[in-house]
């Protein structure tokens, strides 16, 4: 039995629940032998869930959602479409990161990598379009970027784009460009599996740094991971020397040696981009990490992009009751259009030059910079916690359901053929298509 959903208006979670078999328990599942049946279904609170459909859906999500899926309104979403823009992809930068998925009638199907376990995560909202109140998944075929951003700096800025726009689909993406065409924005495949359990150590710290307490001062860990964005591999010593010194997450180190009390800031570890030159580089600003709660202890949080949008280090400042110090960035993630400047953070350059500035003008300005740490806070307990993540998860599914040309009927018999091809060993003729829910 399907349950009926309407995109413009929620129906009442309680008449959705009266109106379904499965009012206290989700419909009976059981997974093929064959498939995993690894989720996340227990970080998430079902209850809230089930009362965030029970709402309207906050403007900003709907505002963010509708500019994004703008350009398909009129011109839908063809399987045309799909196949020449995943051709396109793969043509430019390679198949790696890069999947395509299908949804029909509750299936769930992969055509491409899972470099990074989100077979767990649509297995996930597979399982909680199984209880009352939550919504079927609709049909669609849609892809996804695994790889961190869209795109990155060294990579082509239309790389994805074809040349007929008749042939154009989206892609799904992590984290974006503002001025990019054609990407819509999902959560994050870190945030997915970290985000309960880290924002519970958040707020379980809460209590130990109030306001009043707090190092009136910034406090920054991380990795270099924003010498990505050079596009180097093996280079000398020189050169890297000469551009890393350019990149924020260096120039925030430097500041700190310049200005200890106000700014402490440091490389904890190398990260996965670092060359042998680059190590050697930053060895001066080598620092001890802290666990993220420990960082409460200070008023003043700065959040740089790493190889694009830190997360989900943006959410865990937000939530702190400190304050963050947003640099400025083309880079963008699924809720960043629902923030204020002064009102859930404080900006600050790409290049750091007003971070002295901003911490001095802070520091003077201790209300307000306490009710803009009040805010953040509030505005991720009411938007943006675990359960708010699924949620916009399924408004990016319904959304695109609306705006794709889908027969589910042909896509079902396509995949089907595909799966048998692969049991019978003639999956090098046809696209590999693997169930994984």
């Amino acid at each position: 039995m399907r349950k009926v959903f309407s995109v413009g208006a929620f129906m009442a979670m309680a008449a959705l629940a009266a109106d379904s078999p499965y009012a206290h328990a989700p419909r009976d599942y059981h997974s093929p032998r064959s498939l995993p049946d690894s989720n996340f279904i227990s970080t998430i609170d079902i209850a809230k869930l089930q009362a965030k459909f029970s709402e309207a859906t906050p403007e900003w999500m709907m505002n963010r959602l509708q500019k994004e899926f703008s350009p398909f309104s009129s011109k839908k979403i063809t399987q045309k479409a799909l196949n020449e823009t995943f051709a396109q992809f793969a043509r430019c930068v390679g198949g790696h990161g890069c999947s395509r998925y299908r949804i029909i009638e509750g299936k769930i199907y992969r055509y491409g990598p899972d470099p990074f376990g989100m077979d767990a995560f649509f297995r996930t909202i597979g399982r909680l379009a199984d209880y009352p109140g939550i919504p079927d998944l609709p049909n669609v075929d849609f892809i996804i970027n695994h790889n961190d951003g869209t795109p990155f700096d060294f990579q082509p800025r239309d790389f994805w784009i074809t040349e007929d726009f008749q042939d154009q689909a989206p892609i799904l993406t992590y984290a974006r460009k503002k001025d990019a065409p054609y990407l819509i924005s999902i959560p994050d495949r870190f945030t997915i599996p970290e985000w309960a359990a880290l924002s519970q150590q958040i707020i379980g710290a809460l209590s130990q740094w109030p306001w009043e307490i707090k190092y009136k001062s910034a406090f920054w860990r991380g990795q270099p991971n924003d010498f990505a964005r050079l596009g180097m591999s093996q280079s000398s010593y020189a050169e890297t020397a000469l551009r890393y010194s350019e990149m924020p997450r260096y120039k925030i180190c430097s500041l700190s040696s310049l200005y200890p009390t106000f700014v402490d800031a440091g490389f904890s570890s190398p990260g996965f981009s670092a060359t042998s030159e680059l190590i050697a580089f930053i060895q001066p600003f080598n620092r001890p990490g802290i666990y993220q709660s420990q960082h409460l202890r200070w008023a003043y949080l700065p959040v740089l992009d790493g190889y694009t949008s830190t997360y989900p280090g943006f959410l865990w400042r937000l939530l702190s009751n400190s304050v963050a110090f947003k640099q400025e960035s083309e880079d963008s993630q699924w809720f960043y259009d629902a923030l204020e400047p002064y009102v859930h953070y404080v900006p600050i350059s790409n290049q750091m030059e007003d971070l002295i500035e901003k911490i001095q003008w802070a520091q003077e300005h201790d209300v307000e910079c306490k009710h803009i740490a009040e805010n953040a806070n509030a505005f991720v307990r009411k938007y943006l916690m675990i359960e708010d993540v699924y949620f916009y998860f399924f408004r990016v599914l319904q959304e695109y359901a609306q705006n794709q040309d889908c027969d589910a009927k042909q896509l079902y018999e396509e995949t089907r053929k595909s799966e048998r091809a692969k049991k019978r060993r003639l999956a090098r003729k046809i696209p590999k298509w693997v169930r994984i829910r």
